[in-house]
């Protein structure tokens, strides 16, 4: 799932929003988003920004530079790499 977040935000121009992502990924509970956005943020991959407040609030997935570098090299983007 998180591979196909990170391929999802490159199609879509590097931002998408909680809501059309879940669409997009056929995805039906976004708390299950929410819980690999998280990884996918501590590793450095995405970043995550809320707007808004109360019912009107909305959630921004954006993929960071390290993030099209992963998906560039087509490896598993939360696999710590060796020390060369």
């Amino acid at each position: 799932m998180r591979k196909e977040v990170l391929a999802r935000l490159l199609k879509s121009g590097g931002r998408s929003s909680a809501v059309a992502m879940c669409g997009a990924l056929d995805i039906k509970h976004r708390q299950s988003l929410a819980a690999h956005a998280k990884l996918l943020a501590r590793a450095n991959l995405v970043r995550v920004t809320q707007t808004g407040s109360g019912r009107s609030r909305s959630t921004l997935l954006m993929i960071t530079d390290r993030g099209r570098i992963a998906v560039a090299g087509n490896r598993n983007p939360l696999t710590p790499q060796s020390p060369p």
